[in-house]
């Protein structure tokens, strides 16, 4: 989970230089010391909760107009997201575990770990599920590129993942809270298109 998934990757390969730390790259060389694969999982966010980088800047102010800044709400939200997901998750996984996550030294945000439940360790498990779990994306992010209807079932279930996250809901719940006020019945859309039986091909 990054601000900037692009600059932050390359950090963590060397490729941008910034101190130890403030990134895992460390950990990662010495992962690859013993190992030959790594796996990872992203967290994505809506497209409507997006934070300000130097690549997306240029975009906002052709929307936003001279008064544009940095610090606008635009940016700062989708930047606090970030934030407190980081924080739940890592909190998530102390209370599950009884300590932080490998190569986690600190808790994130204060407000990630002062919401943070044992259930929101489901969502930690799932990143590691190869089977049907609408907790996880089972289509690329190019296949999701590709197709605007998948992409728009993944950005509801964004919503209902952030529910449980955020309202400590579980997720049967978060999806009856969002159920109830769309009037196209997209989960039952995802149902009838078997969205969630595809198999997952690493």
């Amino acid at each position: 989970m990054a601000a900037d998934l692009c600059d932050r990757s390359k950090q963590h390969n060397g490729i941008i230089i910034v101190d130890d730390n403030s990134c895992k790259r460390k950990k990662i060389d010495e992962y690859f010391d013993i190992k030959e694969k790594i796996g990872y999982s992203i967290f994505v966010q809506s497209p409507l909760s997006q934070p300000i980088t130097h690549r997306n800047e240029k975009e906002y102010r052709k929307m936003l107009g001279t008064e544009f800044s940095r610090e606008d709400y635009v940016g700062l939200e989708g930047q606090e997201h970030i934030k407190q997901v980081e924080g739940i998750l890592i909190e998530a996984c102390r209370k599950a575990n009884g300590e932080y996550p490998l190569w986690n030294r600190m808790g994130g945000s204060l407000y990630g770990q002062r919401v943070a439940s044992v259930g929101n360790y489901e969502i930690v498990k799932s990143f590691n599920d190869f089977e049907p779990n609408p907790l996880v994306s089972k289509y690329s992010l190019r296949e999701l590129s590709e197709n605007s209807m998948y992409a728009g079932f993944e950005n509801y279930l964004h919503a209902v993942r952030m529910s449980m996250l955020t309202s400590v809901m579980a997720f049967g719940d978060a999806l009856k809270f969002h159920n109830k006020m769309d009037s196209i019945n997209r989960y039952q859309q995802m149902i009838d298109k078997g969205y969630f039986y595809k198999t997952l091909k690493v």
